[in-house]
């Protein structure tokens, strides 16, 4: 695992702890982010809109995050 693809798997983890949940395809997610980002700036802005999206989601227990979700906050960037 490449450091871009730990530290997403890091603020992925620490999502998971601040809301109580389990993010199913976490190891999926972390990957593409690591395919996608050129550098930790990049990762911790995908990581910090995610946050937005799952706290206005208002998320519980078990996530499966869309692709198409993250898909577009790697393209904003």
């Amino acid at each position: 695992m490449d450091e871009i693809e730990a530290r997403s798997q890091a603020h992925l983890g620490m999502i998971e702890q601040v809301y109580s949940i389990k993010i199913k395809n976490k190891d999926e997610v972390a990957r593409f982010i690591a395919e996608k980002a050129d550098n930790k700036r990049q990762v911790l802005m995908i990581c910090t809109s995610l946050n937005a999206w799952i706290a206005s989601n208002s998320t519980k227990g078990d996530l499966i995050i869309p692709e198409d979700v993250v898909a577009d906050l790697v393209n904003a960037i």
